[in-house]
Protein backbone atom coordinates (compact mmCIF):
# COMPACT_ATOMS: atom_id res chain seq x y z
CA UNK A 1 0.00 0.00 0.00
CA UNK A 2 1.60 3.31 -0.78
CA UNK A 3 0.73 7.33 0.47
CA UNK A 4 -1.18 7.99 -2.73
CA UNK A 5 -3.50 5.12 -2.41
CA UNK A 6 -5.61 6.64 0.73
CA UNK A 7 -4.30 9.89 0.71
CA UNK A 8 -2.25 9.15 4.06
CA UNK A 9 1.48 9.41 4.82
CA UNK A 10 3.60 6.47 5.68
CA UNK A 11 6.01 6.50 8.54
CA UNK A 12 9.52 6.63 6.89
CA UNK A 13 12.93 5.62 8.26
CA UNK A 14 14.77 7.92 10.59
CA UNK A 15 17.16 10.66 9.31
CA UNK A 16 20.20 10.67 11.03
CA UNK A 17 23.25 13.73 11.30
CA UNK A 18 24.22 13.11 8.03
CA UNK A 19 21.18 13.48 5.77
CA UNK A 20 20.13 17.07 5.04
CA UNK A 21 16.63 17.50 5.58
CA UNK A 22 15.86 20.07 3.01
CA UNK A 23 16.48 18.04 0.60
CA UNK A 24 13.94 15.36 1.06
CA UNK A 25 11.51 15.26 -1.65
CA UNK A 26 9.55 12.00 -1.34
CA UNK A 27 6.04 12.25 0.66
CA UNK A 28 6.46 10.72 4.01
CA UNK A 29 6.42 11.36 7.90
CA UNK A 30 10.85 10.93 9.00
CA UNK A 31 11.56 11.13 12.34
CA UNK A 32 14.87 13.39 12.60
CA UNK A 33 17.54 12.74 14.98
CA UNK A 34 18.88 15.21 17.56
CA UNK A 35 21.89 17.51 16.14
CA UNK A 36 21.15 17.60 12.70
CA UNK A 37 22.46 21.08 11.37
CA UNK A 38 19.89 21.10 8.39
CA UNK A 39 17.05 20.77 10.95
CA UNK A 40 15.47 24.04 12.71
CA UNK A 41 17.58 25.01 16.00
CA UNK A 42 19.66 21.39 15.28
CA UNK A 43 16.70 19.40 17.39
CA UNK A 44 14.85 16.17 17.09
CA UNK A 45 11.59 16.30 15.42
CA UNK A 46 9.60 14.99 12.43
CA UNK A 47 9.98 16.40 8.71
CA UNK A 48 6.97 15.96 6.74
CA UNK A 49 6.85 15.86 2.92
CA UNK A 50 3.27 16.46 1.69
CA UNK A 51 2.38 16.18 -1.97
CA UNK A 52 0.28 19.88 -2.91
CA UNK A 53 -1.21 20.47 -6.42
CA UNK A 54 2.24 22.47 -7.11
CA UNK A 55 4.57 20.77 -5.67
CA UNK A 56 4.96 19.16 -1.90
CA UNK A 57 4.72 21.07 1.43
CA UNK A 58 7.62 20.41 3.46
CA UNK A 59 7.23 21.05 7.11
CA UNK A 60 9.20 20.73 10.51
CA UNK A 61 7.67 19.73 14.24
CA UNK A 62 10.27 20.21 17.19
CA UNK A 63 9.76 17.23 19.57
CA UNK A 64 10.43 19.72 22.42
CA UNK A 65 7.52 21.61 21.14
CA UNK A 66 4.08 22.49 19.10
CA UNK A 67 6.23 24.65 16.92
CA UNK A 68 5.81 23.60 13.26
CA UNK A 69 8.32 25.31 11.08
CA UNK A 70 7.70 25.78 7.34
CA UNK A 71 10.37 25.13 4.73
CA UNK A 72 9.99 28.26 2.18
CA UNK A 73 12.83 28.35 -0.15
CA UNK A 74 15.30 26.10 1.00
CA UNK A 75 14.97 28.11 4.58
CA UNK A 76 13.09 27.14 7.60
CA UNK A 77 10.26 29.77 8.68
CA UNK A 78 8.89 30.08 12.27
CA UNK A 79 5.34 31.13 12.42
CA UNK A 80 4.48 34.81 12.84
CA UNK A 81 3.05 36.27 15.53
CA UNK A 82 0.05 36.92 13.19
CA UNK A 83 -0.39 33.85 12.19
CA UNK A 84 -1.12 32.54 15.65
CA UNK A 85 -3.38 35.35 16.81
CA UNK A 86 -0.99 36.65 18.86
CA UNK A 87 1.53 39.80 19.31
CA UNK A 88 4.87 40.20 17.82
CA UNK A 89 7.53 40.61 20.24
CA UNK A 90 9.80 43.54 18.77
CA UNK A 91 13.65 43.34 19.28
CA UNK A 92 14.00 46.79 18.93
CA UNK A 93 14.45 48.89 22.31
CA UNK A 94 13.45 52.37 21.51
CA UNK A 95 15.69 54.60 23.47
CA UNK A 96 17.49 58.43 23.47
CA UNK A 97 17.45 59.34 19.57
CA UNK A 98 15.07 56.98 18.74
CA UNK A 99 11.03 57.20 17.75
CA UNK A 100 8.96 54.76 19.26
CA UNK A 101 6.43 56.00 16.18
CA UNK A 102 8.27 53.33 14.06
CA UNK A 103 7.32 50.46 16.53
CA UNK A 104 6.20 47.61 14.71
CA UNK A 105 2.07 46.90 14.48
CA UNK A 106 1.03 44.20 16.88
CA UNK A 107 4.23 44.19 18.70
CA UNK A 108 5.51 44.04 22.41
CA UNK A 109 8.73 46.44 23.17
CA UNK A 110 10.98 48.07 25.94
CA UNK A 111 10.50 51.71 25.49
CA UNK A 112 12.58 54.32 27.76
CA UNK A 113 11.32 57.29 28.81
CA UNK A 114 13.81 59.58 26.47
CA UNK A 115 12.62 58.43 23.41
CA UNK A 116 10.84 60.34 20.86
CA UNK A 117 6.64 60.10 21.17
CA UNK A 118 7.50 57.47 24.41
CA UNK A 119 5.86 57.28 27.20
CA UNK A 120 7.12 59.87 29.89
CA UNK A 121 8.51 56.89 31.76
CA UNK A 122 10.42 53.78 30.82
CA UNK A 123 7.86 51.24 29.66
CA UNK A 124 7.24 47.63 28.41
CA UNK A 125 4.56 48.61 25.71
CA UNK A 126 2.04 46.42 23.58
CA UNK A 127 0.86 47.31 20.17
CA UNK A 128 -2.15 45.84 18.66
CA UNK A 129 -4.07 46.46 15.45
CA UNK A 130 -7.38 47.90 14.85
CA UNK A 131 -9.91 47.74 12.24
CA UNK A 132 -8.10 44.49 9.77
CA UNK A 133 -5.07 43.20 11.49
CA UNK A 134 -1.68 44.45 10.26
CA UNK A 135 -1.61 43.16 6.68
CA UNK A 136 -5.32 44.26 6.47
CA UNK A 137 -6.69 47.60 5.13
CA UNK A 138 -5.74 49.51 7.83
CA UNK A 139 -3.05 48.60 9.91
CA UNK A 140 -2.46 51.78 11.24
CA UNK A 141 -5.03 52.36 13.12
CA UNK A 142 -3.38 50.96 16.31
CA UNK A 143 -3.79 51.14 20.41
CA UNK A 144 -0.77 51.13 22.45
CA UNK A 145 -0.55 50.62 26.38
CA UNK A 146 2.56 51.28 28.70
CA UNK A 147 3.63 49.12 31.90
CA UNK A 148 5.91 51.51 33.73
CA UNK A 149 7.96 48.61 35.43
CA UNK A 150 8.99 50.85 38.59
CA UNK A 151 5.88 51.49 39.99
CA UNK A 152 2.84 49.58 38.12
CA UNK A 153 1.32 52.79 36.19
CA UNK A 154 -0.37 52.51 33.02
CA UNK A 155 0.13 54.68 30.05
CA UNK A 156 -2.01 54.69 26.95
CA UNK A 157 -2.43 56.61 23.28
CA UNK A 158 -3.71 55.63 19.58
CA UNK A 159 -1.78 56.01 16.89
CA UNK A 160 -2.53 56.41 13.30
CA UNK A 161 0.04 54.98 11.54
CA UNK A 162 -1.18 56.08 8.12
CA UNK A 163 0.54 59.49 8.92
CA UNK A 164 2.27 59.22 12.12
CA UNK A 165 0.22 60.98 14.41
CA UNK A 166 -0.77 60.31 17.58
CA UNK A 167 -2.84 61.21 20.51
CA UNK A 168 -0.84 62.26 24.23
CA UNK A 169 -0.03 60.00 26.54
CA UNK A 170 -2.36 59.35 29.62
CA UNK A 171 -2.04 57.99 32.67
CA UNK A 172 -4.50 55.40 33.62
CA UNK A 173 -6.00 55.42 37.06
CA UNK A 174 -5.83 51.94 38.48
CA UNK A 175 -4.53 50.15 42.31
CA UNK A 176 -1.20 51.50 41.69
CA UNK A 177 -2.35 54.97 40.86
CA UNK A 178 -5.94 56.05 41.95
CA UNK A 179 -7.92 58.90 40.67
CA UNK A 180 -7.40 62.08 43.08
CA UNK A 181 -10.13 62.55 45.74
CA UNK A 182 -12.45 65.08 44.40
CA UNK A 183 -14.54 65.02 47.80
CA UNK A 184 -12.34 67.43 50.40
CA UNK A 185 -11.47 66.26 53.29
CA UNK A 186 -13.96 67.43 56.22
CA UNK A 187 -17.04 67.76 54.23
CA UNK A 188 -20.18 65.04 55.24
CA UNK A 189 -20.68 62.40 53.08
CA UNK A 190 -23.95 60.37 53.10
CA UNK A 191 -23.63 56.64 53.84
CA UNK A 192 -26.11 54.22 53.73
CA UNK A 193 -24.65 51.88 56.23
CA UNK A 194 -24.01 51.76 59.59
CA UNK A 195 -20.30 50.89 59.35
CA UNK A 196 -17.54 53.31 57.69
CA UNK A 197 -15.28 52.45 54.89
CA UNK A 198 -11.79 52.27 55.58
CA UNK A 199 -10.27 55.85 56.29
CA UNK A 200 -13.94 57.38 57.37
CA UNK A 201 -15.37 58.00 60.69
CA UNK A 202 -18.81 58.35 61.28
CA UNK A 203 -19.99 62.03 61.59
CA UNK A 204 -20.82 61.55 66.01
CA UNK A 205 -19.00 64.23 68.06
CA UNK A 206 -15.86 62.62 68.50
CA UNK A 207 -12.43 63.97 68.68
CA UNK A 208 -9.24 63.31 66.35
CA UNK A 209 -5.73 63.16 66.51
CA UNK A 210 -4.80 66.65 64.30
CA UNK A 211 -1.44 65.35 63.83
CA UNK A 212 -2.43 61.70 61.85
CA UNK A 213 -4.79 63.42 60.25
CA UNK A 214 -3.48 67.35 58.88
CA UNK A 215 -5.94 67.73 56.39
CA UNK A 216 -9.48 66.86 58.74
CA UNK A 217 -7.92 69.43 61.18
CA UNK A 218 -7.37 71.98 58.40
CA UNK A 219 -11.65 71.68 58.38
CA UNK A 220 -12.21 71.23 62.30
CA UNK A 221 -9.51 72.89 63.66
CA UNK A 222 -10.87 72.07 67.12
CA UNK A 223 -9.99 68.39 66.48
CA UNK A 224 -13.16 67.93 67.09
CA UNK A 225 -15.60 65.96 64.33
CA UNK A 226 -19.46 67.56 64.29
CA UNK A 227 -22.45 65.67 66.03
CA UNK A 228 -24.67 65.18 62.71
CA UNK A 229 -26.67 62.56 63.99
CA UNK A 230 -30.55 63.59 63.38
CA UNK A 231 -28.85 67.20 62.04
CA UNK A 232 -29.57 68.75 58.06
CA UNK A 233 -27.40 70.62 56.47
CA UNK A 234 -27.94 74.42 55.58
CA UNK A 235 -26.95 77.16 53.28
CA UNK A 236 -24.88 79.71 55.88
CA UNK A 237 -26.90 82.81 55.40
CA UNK A 238 -24.71 86.24 55.78
CA UNK A 239 -23.99 87.22 59.42
CA UNK A 240 -24.11 83.40 61.06
CA UNK A 241 -21.16 81.77 61.88
CA UNK A 242 -20.00 78.59 60.02
CA UNK A 243 -21.02 75.17 62.16
CA UNK A 244 -23.14 77.00 64.13
CA UNK A 245 -26.00 75.18 65.59
CA UNK A 246 -29.62 76.39 64.94
CA UNK A 247 -32.03 74.50 67.34
CA UNK A 248 -35.79 74.00 66.55
CA UNK A 249 -37.95 76.79 65.26
CA UNK A 250 -40.46 77.67 63.41
CA UNK A 251 -41.44 80.81 61.48
CA UNK A 252 -43.35 83.65 63.44
CA UNK A 253 -47.09 83.14 61.81
CA UNK A 254 -50.94 83.51 63.29
CA UNK A 255 -54.06 81.20 63.36
CA UNK A 256 -57.39 83.01 62.65
CA UNK A 257 -60.37 81.57 64.59
CA UNK A 258 -64.02 82.28 65.06
CA UNK A 259 -67.08 81.13 67.09
CA UNK A 260 -70.53 81.36 65.71
CA UNK A 261 -72.68 83.78 67.95
CA UNK A 262 -75.79 82.38 69.05
CA UNK A 263 -78.68 83.77 70.91
CA UNK A 264 -79.97 81.26 73.45
CA UNK A 265 -82.84 83.43 74.84
CA UNK A 266 -84.21 82.79 78.26
CA UNK A 267 -84.01 79.95 79.83
CA UNK A 268 -85.55 78.62 82.95
CA UNK A 269 -84.69 76.63 85.82
CA UNK A 270 -86.05 74.22 87.22
CA UNK A 271 -89.06 74.43 89.64
CA UNK A 272 -88.42 73.22 93.18
CA UNK A 273 -90.75 74.38 96.52
CA UNK A 274 -88.54 74.62 99.09
CA UNK A 275 -91.38 74.89 101.81
CA UNK A 276 -90.81 76.82 105.21
CA UNK A 277 -87.45 77.94 106.17
CA UNK A 278 -86.42 78.86 109.74
CA UNK A 279 -84.33 82.41 110.08
CA UNK A 280 -81.72 81.30 112.94
CA UNK A 281 -82.65 82.35 116.68
CA UNK A 282 -81.61 85.60 118.62
CA UNK A 283 -81.73 87.72 121.74
CA UNK A 284 -82.26 90.88 120.75
CA UNK A 285 -82.04 91.52 124.85
CA UNK A 286 -83.79 95.21 126.21
CA UNK A 287 -84.19 98.12 123.81
CA UNK A 288 -84.57 101.39 125.01
CA UNK A 289 -86.28 104.36 123.11
CA UNK A 290 -84.36 107.46 123.49
CA UNK A 291 -84.81 110.03 126.08
CA UNK A 292 -85.81 114.09 125.89
CA UNK A 293 -89.84 113.48 125.21
CA UNK A 294 -90.67 116.16 127.72
CA UNK A 295 -94.40 117.75 126.93
CA UNK A 296 -97.73 118.85 128.86
CA UNK A 297 -101.39 118.39 127.36
CA UNK A 298 -103.96 121.78 127.53
CA UNK A 299 -107.61 120.48 128.01
CA UNK A 300 -110.63 122.51 127.93
CA UNK A 301 -113.07 122.24 130.97
CA UNK A 302 -116.58 122.79 129.85
CA UNK A 303 -119.70 122.97 132.72
CA UNK A 304 -121.49 119.74 133.28
CA UNK A 305 -125.58 119.72 133.97
CA UNK A 306 -125.75 123.41 133.93
CA UNK A 307 -127.68 126.00 131.65
CA UNK A 308 -123.85 126.89 130.88
CA UNK A 309 -122.46 123.48 129.91
CA UNK A 310 -121.57 124.97 126.64
CA UNK A 311 -119.37 127.77 128.28
CA UNK A 312 -116.20 126.56 129.09
CA UNK A 313 -115.38 126.77 133.58
CA UNK A 314 -113.92 130.15 133.98
CA UNK A 315 -114.58 131.79 130.58
CA UNK A 316 -115.96 134.51 132.31
CA UNK A 317 -119.40 135.98 132.32
CA UNK A 318 -121.18 135.30 135.13
CA UNK A 319 -119.05 131.94 135.91
CA UNK A 320 -116.25 133.93 135.82
CA UNK A 321 -113.58 133.20 137.93
CA UNK A 322 -111.97 129.82 136.81
CA UNK A 323 -109.95 129.10 134.20
CA UNK A 324 -111.24 127.79 130.61
CA UNK A 325 -108.94 125.62 129.65
CA UNK A 326 -106.73 123.71 132.29
CA UNK A 327 -103.33 121.43 131.79
CA UNK A 328 -102.01 118.52 132.74
CA UNK A 329 -98.71 117.79 134.43
CA UNK A 330 -95.64 117.52 132.60
CA UNK A 331 -94.18 114.48 133.02
CA UNK A 332 -90.63 115.04 132.82
CA UNK A 333 -87.69 113.77 130.16
CA UNK A 334 -87.99 109.96 129.97
CA UNK A 335 -87.41 106.51 127.70
CA UNK A 336 -89.10 103.33 127.84
CA UNK A 337 -86.95 100.23 128.00
CA UNK A 338 -89.04 97.64 125.66
CA UNK A 339 -88.00 93.77 126.03
CA UNK A 340 -88.11 92.16 122.48
CA UNK A 341 -86.76 88.64 123.79
CA UNK A 342 -84.89 85.90 121.50
CA UNK A 343 -87.34 84.96 118.39
CA UNK A 344 -87.76 83.15 115.03
CA UNK A 345 -89.33 84.29 111.91
CA UNK A 346 -90.51 81.80 109.72
CA UNK A 347 -90.14 82.42 106.25
CA UNK A 348 -92.53 80.76 103.27
CA UNK A 349 -90.34 80.69 100.26
CA UNK A 350 -92.85 77.99 97.87
CA UNK A 351 -92.26 76.65 94.38
CA UNK A 352 -91.07 79.17 92.21
CA UNK A 353 -88.76 79.14 89.61
CA UNK A 354 -86.16 81.66 87.90
CA UNK A 355 -85.41 82.91 84.38
CA UNK A 356 -82.44 83.51 83.24
CA UNK A 357 -81.41 85.69 80.33
CA UNK A 358 -78.06 84.54 78.64
CA UNK A 359 -78.45 86.63 75.64
CA UNK A 360 -76.32 86.80 72.08
CA UNK A 361 -72.22 86.12 72.75
CA UNK A 362 -69.32 84.85 72.35
CA UNK A 363 -66.80 82.26 73.82
CA UNK A 364 -63.13 81.95 74.32
CA UNK A 365 -61.16 79.04 72.29
CA UNK A 366 -58.46 77.48 73.21
CA UNK A 367 -56.30 75.57 70.29
CA UNK A 368 -54.44 72.51 71.37
CA UNK A 369 -51.23 71.95 70.36
CA UNK A 370 -50.43 68.98 68.13
CA UNK A 371 -47.53 67.74 65.86
CA UNK A 372 -44.03 65.98 66.60
CA UNK A 373 -41.44 66.78 69.30
CA UNK A 374 -39.34 68.45 66.51
CA UNK A 375 -40.13 69.62 63.07
CA UNK A 376 -39.52 67.96 60.33
CA UNK A 377 -40.06 66.78 56.38
CA UNK A 378 -40.36 63.23 55.37
CA UNK A 379 -36.63 61.82 54.86
CA UNK A 380 -34.68 59.16 54.64
CA UNK A 381 -31.66 58.19 57.60
CA UNK A 382 -27.77 58.51 56.17
CA UNK A 383 -24.66 58.40 58.33
CA UNK A 384 -22.87 61.30 57.18
CA UNK A 385 -19.46 60.43 57.55
CA UNK A 386 -16.08 62.49 57.25
CA UNK A 387 -13.03 61.18 55.16
CA UNK A 388 -9.92 60.69 57.59
CA UNK A 389 -6.56 62.13 56.12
Amino acid sequence: MSENNYGALMLKSALDTSVDVTKIIAPGIYPVTQGNASAPDSVAGLLTVAPVPLGSKVTFERQDSSVVYSLINGKWVKPAATDVSALALSTVSFSTGTDFNNAPAGSTSFVYGAALNAPPVNCAVIDWWGLHGPFGDNPGYRGQIGADYTNGRLYFRTFNGDNNTSTPWDILYSGRNPPPVSYPVGAPIPWPSDTPPANHAIMQGQAFNKAAYPLLAVAYPSGVIPDMRSQTIKGKPDGRAVLSQELDGIKSHDHGATVASTDLGSRDTTGFDYGNKSVSAFDYGTKSTSSGGEHAHALDVYYLNTSQQAAKVGAGGQWAGGVGTQGTYAGGAHAHSVGIGAHDHIVGIGAHAHSVYIGAHSHGVTVSPSGHAENTVKNTAFNYLVRLA
